[in-house]
């Protein structure tokens, strides 16, 4: 059955299932018809299949529409927003998902969470695609949708570092993906103007030349036509490996990404590459995550066997706050000598492989903001004292931490006391008297609210 002839057909009546979510558990989750209730609350359907209709009707007798990317219908492009993608996707490949028993995942504007092809730790640590395409289990395709991006050779500019940094991205999801077994390969990067064919052969990322929007071949229309190919015959050996044009290889590496991270956050590449040790991701064992804090991600993770707390950023998506991670690492040097009494210890630093900045730190125990909650919003004169002790001994390294807040401490029982230990350092700056009062009196004065 011919693509457009899919289109023709009813609405496809597909079980649609959210990833239950913390949020969600122990309630009935109800499997939702895309084909009736899409998710996002988005109805493009009829106005979609007339235009679909209507060009086939006009090339009724030419196969070789057929036989290409379908062209667009005449008076305007189908793919003009994001909303276009996640239609064409449907349409695509709605039919062929009920005939195939195959299983289309999207992130929806009103689902708020979907399953994706890694662990949840995984997950959470890149973010959400823009789009999931999943084949009996198996993530197939991966769609990352930027509204500015240009690929091509220049980092001169803003434009060009953040196209650079978007094939990274791209690379970082089909190596992680691939790290974890399911396997995809596949990708399409867009910003609905001009749409690229990207494939991972081994530590390298394939880019197609850039599939232009024209009224003949709107970009991501054409190109999800090669993945709709792909999906079908489910055997990239039985058709073209690449758009007609060819595919243009650019190879990714370590260097790279931390060169364009480094250009973000005003760093030096020689310093990073020299000091900064590369980890194997297989190194790092996943538990629960604790939460997003500001720039980045927080796990209880094992790392070479040992427990830690684990503070993740993705350098792909969010370069130039690597900035903050080196300026933590910077304070915890001059604090050595209160760390595991005022600060936790840092335990290791450096690059999970390539795309991912962490810092791993020793259990410093339980919030304070978490503690006062329990207690109905109050803590003792004795956890009080601790935390006043405890910056006070900071302040006598001439240090500030520069962000008093109650989620920024955590307690600990040392023989017996509970001790109040500082994190998130990333804030903190040299300082001297007249900044330590008035540090100490913005504490002094958070405390008597508890």
């Amino acid at each position: 059955m011919k693509l457009l002839e899919l289109l023709e057909q009813s609405l496809p009546e597909v079980s649609f299932y959210p990833h239950p979510n913390p949020c969600l558990l122990g309630k009935a989750l109800r499997p939702t018809s895309i084909g009736e209730h899409p998710p996002g609350g988005y109805h493009p359907w009829p106005d979609f299949v007339n235009k679909v209709v209507e060009h086939k009707q006009r090339y009724c007798g030419d196969d070789s529409s057929f036989s290409s990317p379908p062209a667009a219908p005449r008076g305007g492009h189908i793919v003009v927003e994001e909303m276009g993608i996640r239609c064409l996707l449907y349409m695509y490949w709605g039919t062929a998902i009920s005939e195939m028993g195959r299983e289309l995942v999207t992130r929806g504007v009103t689902s708020e969470a979907l399953e994706f092809a890694w662990s949840d730790a995984v997950r959470d640590l890149l973010g959400w695609p823009d789009h999931v395409l999943h084949v009996n289990g198996r993530c197939k395709a991966i769609i990352l949708a930027k509204t500015r991006l240009e690929l091509d050779d220049s980092a001169s500019d803003l434009g060009g570092l953040v196209s650079k940094l978007a094939l990274q991205q791209m690379l970082a999801y089909l190596r992680l993906n691939a790290h974890y077994g399911f396997g995809s390969v596949y990708g399409i990067l867009t910003n609905f103007e001009s749409s690229w064919f990207c494939k991972l052969d081994g530590d390298r990322l394939l880019v197609s030349e850039s599939i232009k929007a024209s009224e003949c071949r709107p970009g991501i229309y054409a190109a999800l036509w090669y993945l709709s190919h792909l999906v079908v015959l489910d055997d990239p050996g039985n058709i073209v490996s690449s758009p007609s044009h060819g595919l243009a290889a650019t190879k990714l590496v370590l260097d790279s990404i931390v060169k364009r991270a480094c250009v973000a956050a005003d760093l030096h590449e020689a310093d990073m590459l020299e000091y900064y040790r590369v980890y194997d991701l297989k190194s790092v064992e996943f538990h629960s995550c604790l939460g997003r804090f500001g720039s980045s991600s927080v796990y209880r993770a094992r790392l070479d066997e040992e427990a830690v707390v684990l503070k993740v950023l993705d350098v792909t998506q969010r370069p130039h706050l690597m900035l903050d991670f080196v300026r933590e690492i910077d304070a915890y040097d001059r604090l050595v000598a209160v760390e595991g009494v005022c600060v936790p210890k840092l335990l290791e630093y450096g690059f999970l492989s390539g795309a991912l900045f962490f810092l791993a730190f020793s259990d410093a125990g339980v919030n304070l903001e978490v503690l006062a909650n329990q207690n109905g919003g109050r803590l003792g004169p004795e956890m009080k004292q601790s935390a006043i002790q405890s910056l006070k001994s900071i302040h006598s390294l001439d240090m500030s931490h520069g962000d008093i807040r109650l989620a920024n401490m955590c307690y600990q029982l040392q023989g017996g006391k509970a001790e109040v230990l500082w994190i998130d350092l990333q804030q903190s700056f040299r300082s001297w008297t007249e900044e330590h009062e008035r540090e100490l009196n913005t504490l002094v004065m958070l405390l008597d609210q508890y």
